[in-house]
């Protein structure tokens, strides 16, 4: 038995992964455990986040009359059908709890990556299959920004894919909460849909508010 200690330097939820190192293992010519067997260990800080509420009901936050509130910067849910869209929505006073003021930039990133370079999409439940849109709108619904990611950039105008730990795209806008008191944030599937897999990956998603400045 093998004991490892860690000192974590922030709290939150982690992701922990152990895996067989393949030229350790039996080659099937050898009596069964007479080779060693070697693992590597991976940790991960894992953002926490509010869920959607359709999860809990079904329709949910499907239109803006029901988009759920980001009251933390943060909202993940899944994208549970093809024609599945989520709305969310922030309202002034909590751009204001943010720290987030008239002329101030607004990234909105948007997590929904398959997670192959720790093969963790392949062998422990991680990642998402969602290949996602992302819409601003004002309170008046509005199109601010889009921006979209697909896995094959050569049939569409999309934006690049960037691996962990950026986001899988990020849309920009200008924040006014003074005159705008409210806005929507659109998720839906960009290009493929794949959720042949359930037991192993979802179209999930995180979204999260990050205030950029002036």
């Amino acid at each position: 038995m093998t004991t490892t200690s860690l000192l974590v330097k922030k709290p939150g939820d982690y992701r922990i992964k152990v895996s067989d190192d393949p030229d350790t293992l039996d080659d099937g010519n050898r009596d069964v455990g007479l080779i060693p067997k070697v693992y590597s260990f991976y940790l991960e800080l894992v953002k926490s986040s509010q869920i959607e509420s359709a999860t809990a009901s079904p329709g949910g936050n499907d239109n803006s009359v029901s988009a759920d509130p980001i009251d933390s910067g943060r909202a993940s849910g899944t994208i549970s059908v093809q024609s599945d869209i989520d709305y969310f929505t922030i309202t002034d006073i909590e751009l204001d709890t943010l720290g987030i003021t008239d002329g101030d930039l607004v990234a909105v990133h948007v997590y929904a990556k398959k997670d192959f370079y720790w093969k963790a999409y392949d062998e422990s439940g991680y990642g998402s299959t969602l290949e996602p849109k992302i819409s601003v709108l004002d309170s008046g619904l509005n199109l601010i920004t889009t921006s979209r990611y697909i896995d094959n950039t050569t049939d569409d105008t999309a934006s690049e894919g960037i691996n962990e730990p950026f986001p899988t795209l990020s849309a920009v806008f200008v924040a006014n909460p003074s005159t705008e008191a409210k806005y929507y944030f659109k998720i839906e599937n960009s290009s493929n849909y794949d959720n042949s897999e359930p037991d192993i990956a979802i179209p999930s998603y995180m979204i999260e508010l990050v205030n950029l400045g002036q």
